[in-house]
Parts: structure tokens; C-alpha cells; sequence
């Protein structure tokens, strides 16, 4: 029998077919076990699972979103590779339009979840997040890397970019990426300037 789970990742697919259109969510799910589409139904759901940094409806969106793709997508082209790959161009696109989108407040409270579990299961303090480390790496670099987080997130830690700088510079670069430094800037004004992201980041944390 097919899970709500499964009904609610199966609707998000159709929602995203219609690329801003309008649309029904399906509600007739009877024998749909035997449908063709039901395996990889299935694998996208353990999939999702598995990674719970990505946020189902915008990896379905993506690459309509990203490149405007008029072309209909089938549930299983999400399996492979390319569907990744789309949904980490439109993570980044979203990430430059500034925190205070709609997409970007989303991740912001999931990332501030993220965090506390992170610091609950590690019986840390929240204020420790950035210098905890996993290894010799410091923990949020990491989780940057996963997309756990969104980099707006740690703007709220006063010793978020010292620790950032203590980082060698080809470790920075291999876990971030070349440019990472160089999107600092914008990103650190982009917070600061925000009407939205930053009242909200600061009341959550509080808290906390």
C-alpha cells in the first residue's frame, strides 16, 4: 500500500510538471503499486530519506527554474546524476538572490534545526557550533559543503570568520571551492542589509 510519504513526493513531481501552473494534487493513488512509475517513486523517496538536506519540491523544480526547461521531465530522469547536479546550480542561484527570499528563509530554518540537533547530539552549546570540529575540519565546514547549511545562518556567530581564516587555504579551497572568499563579501552584506533573514536568525537562535 502506498505511503502518505510517497502521495505527498508524488504530488510534489506533478506540482513541478506544471512549472507554475495551475494544478490538482492527485488523490486517487488506488493500485498505484503497480504502476511504472511506483519503483522509482520509491528510490526517490529513500533517497530523500537519506539525504534530508534536499528539500524535495525545489530538487522537482530545479531544472525548470534553473533553465527555464519547458521539456517534461519523467520521475525517473530524478534518479540520475544530472537531476543533482541541476538541483545544486539552482541551490547556488537561489543563494545569490540574498537570504531574504522565500526559498532562502526556508533553508534558514532548516538550517538553524540542523544546528541544534547537531549541537544536542554532540551535548555541545549552540555558542560552540563553530568551534566544534569533526577531525581536524571545523564542524560547519563540513556541513557548508553538504548543504546541511546555508552560509547566512553563521553570520550570526561572532567567531564565524576567524575561524573561516584559522582554516589552511587548500583545505578551504577543496571543501568550498576557490571562490568561496571571494563571495564572502557580498554574502556578509547581503545579511546585514536584510530586512527579513536577520531579525529572524537572531530570534530563533535566542531562543535557543
Amino acid at each position: 500500500m502506498i505511503s502518505e510519504k510517497e502521495k505527498y513526493i508524488y504530488n510534489l513531481y506533478l506540482k513541478s510538471v506544471r512549472n507554475g501552473q495551475g494544478w490538482r494534487p492527485r488523490k486517487d493513488f488506488d493500485d498505484f503499486e503497480n504502476d511504472k512509475n511506483y519503483p522509482f517513486l520509491q528510490k526517490l523517496v529513500i533517497f530523500f530519506d537519506k539525504h534530508i538536506n534536499i528539500l524535495p519540491e525545489e530538487f522537482f523544480k530545479a531544472p525548470y527554474k534553473l533553465h527555464d526547461d519547458e521539456r517534461y521531465l519523467s520521475l525517473d530522469w530524478y534518479l540520475n546524476p544530472a537531476a543533482i547536479k541541476m538541483y545544486q546550480g539552482y541551490k547556488q542561484f537561489l543563494l545569490e538572490q540574498g537570504p531574504d527570499i522565500e526559498e532562502n528563509i526556508s533553508s534558514i530554518k532548516n538550517s538553524i534545526i540542523f544546528i541544534r540537533r547537531f549541537c544536542n547530539q554532540n551535548n555541545i552549546k549552540i555558542d560552540d557550533y563553530i568551534s566544534h570540529k569533526t577531525g581536524y575540519i571545523p564542524s560547519f565546514i563540513l556541513h557548508l559543503k553538504n548543504r546541511d547549511i546555508i552560509i547566512y545562518v553563521l553570520f550570526y556567530f561572532n567567531n564565524f570568520e576567524k575561524e573561516l581564516y584559522y582554516i589552511e587555504d587548500d583545505v578551504r579551497a577543496m571543501m568550498l571551492g576557490n571562490n568561496f572568499l571571494d563571495s564572502l563579501d557580498k554574502y556578509r552584506s547581503l545579511y546585514y542589509n536584510s530586512k527579513v533573514a536577520k531579525p529572524l536568525i537572531e530570534k530563533i537562535f535566542k531562543k535557543l
